[in-house]
């Protein structure tokens, strides 16, 4: 007798025998990740997709290590909790190519660097008679930092390939770290020699647009939770703006020009104001050792390292937080209380030098400065933390039975995610405030027999967050005549 499986009960009568109706638990939410950041800049190499990076030498090996370029600038010195590149490519940029022959001369095969740029002329071909039979093709990175081990393609004979399209031949290289390579004519393989250099390989010039193509390329859903760039203008200051507006799920980190006065950073920070409290406007610049000598980089950089290592419910201004910012050795601006005050109204977000606790960011607000609600740079995190973990969660739900028990499931899953997140540290408990509750979820009040029959699915889900102690007042009464009694 067959075991039959089915969750349909409309089939467990059909016939006498044996049915297993195997169901899943419950799925819990999680909570989704808060220090994922993109930086997009200029690189020596690498895919101009995002890609996460883990470690210095994975950073290294796929985007190059060359100090000159503002990408790597940006990232020293400095550390990140969960870290992605997303590498401008210009357009004017350009593959660096050599051509080989035969004795003829033919042109037989065409070799061209991975990606665009003038690395590309750092890589070597050497062509030498196969060990058995054809010719051997060595391939070598002969950057003097390069991690990129050579590559080796030996017994190569492309008239063998004669009875193929010459296309087909160009996959002998297709797993290659270095290059592409594009099969003119197998009627003979190239001539071996000495190695030679790829060629005309260009960088060019980047532009504004360049770097708005690349922020298109990180417009899917969770791509990100906080965007920063190498090198930043009020084009591409505007142009982030408009990428948290469209995308609605990440922050996004501006700032000026180094030069930039206290007046001017006021007035550029009301060029960037949005309803949802995504946009810093970091200020001023920085100092930091890079290459052996101290230079002026832009804030972004670090408020975009803080911001990864920072939990979510922790204000960056926090004391604490001066760990991460151990990499600044000055500001280019020392800013008076008038000064704070001023910026801090405009929405721009500063760092300090506590002479107690080193360099550290003086007030974590956004740009946003009608809500009052909306200012604190942790109350959009942590807001990003629970409405993104919740929707990814209700996706298990998406077009199932609108039955009270799925509405109820639905509840106790965000009831048991708040504890979690109250167990964390993360969200404050009910003894945390004066009166009241911190949470409360309902999935009664706006589900009616009307638009539950419309397959509508209304939940309610108000919830407390921690605030930070942005204004510690220490009211003191001290003198030889102050008089204190109990009760």
């Amino acid at each position: 007798m067959a075991i039959y499986r089915t969750n349909n009960p409309t089939e467990f009568a059909e016939i006498d025998g044996i049915v297993i109706d195997e169901t899943s638990p419950p799925s819990g939410m999680q909570g989704l990740s808060t220090n994922v950041v993109a930086l997009v800049g200029l690189f020596p190499r690498g895919g101009h997709l995002a890609k996460a990076v883990g470690s210095i030498g994975e950073l290294y090996a796929e985007y190059g290590n060359s100090i000159a370029y503002s990408g790597i600038q940006a990232l020293q010195n400095k550390k990140f909790g969960s870290l992605k590149i997303v590498r401008v490519e210009p357009t004017s940029s350009a593959v660096s190519t050599r051509i080989l022959s035969d004795a003829t001369p033919v042109e037989i095969i065409t070799f061209r660097s991975l990606h665009k740029g003038v690395y590309g002329n750092l890589i070597r071909i050497t062509v030498s008679a196969g060990t058995v039979e054809g010719r051997r093709y060595f391939i070598e990175d002969t950057d003097s930092n390069t991690v990129i081990q050579p590559e080796s393609y030996d017994n190569i004979n492309l008239p063998d390939y004669a009875s193929a399209a010459a296309a087909n031949a160009a996959g002998i290289f297709a797993g290659s770290k270095l290059i592409t390579a594009e099969v003119l004519a197998v009627t003979a393989n190239p001539v071996s020699g000495a190695g030679v250099l790829l060629e005309n390989g260009s960088d060019g010039t980047p532009g504004d647009t360049d770097y708005e193509a690349a922020l298109s390329r990180i417009e899917f859903d969770a791509a990100a939770n906080i965007v920063f760039l190498d090198v930043y203008t009020p084009a591409r200051n505007t142009y982030l703006k408009n990428h948290a507006a469209l995308t609605q799920d990440r922050m996004v980190i501006l700032a000026g020009p180094e030069a930039e006065s206290t007046a001017e950073a006021v007035t550029a920070a009301g060029g960037y104001r949005d309803s949802d409290g995504r946009i810093i406007y970091a200020y001023p610049w920085v100092q930091s050792v890079i290459n052996g000598t101290n230079q002026f980089v832009s804030p972004a950089h670090f408020y975009a390292s803080l911001l990864s290592q920072c939990p979510p419910q922790v204000d960056p201004a926090y004391v604490e937080n001066s760990q991460f910012l151990a990499g600044i050795t000055g500001l280019k601006r020392t800013l008076a209380r008038a000064d704070f005050i001023a910026l801090n109204r405009a929405g721009v977000s500063c760092f300090e030098y506590d002479a107690d606790i080193g360099y550290k960011i003086r007030n974590g607000v956004t740009t946003q400065v009608l809500s009052t609600a909306k200012i604190p740079i942790l109350r959009r995190r942590m807001t990003d933390l629970l409405t993104n973990s919740a929707a990814r969660f209700m996706k298990n739900y998406q077009n199932t039975v609108n039955s009270d028990e799925n509405r109820k499931a639905v509840k106790a899953a965000i009831l048991a995610y708040v504890k979690g997140r109250q167990d964390e540290k993360l969200l404050p408990r009910d003894v945390d405030i004066k009166k009241g509750k911190v949470t409360l979820v309902d999935v009664d009040s706006l589900n009616s027999d009307e638009s539950i029959a419309e397959g509508f699915f209304y939940v309610i889900w108000r919830q407390r967050i921690f605030s930070s102690m942005r204004y510690i007042i220490l009211k003191a009464e001290i003198g030889t005549s102050v008089s204190i009694t109990e009760g």
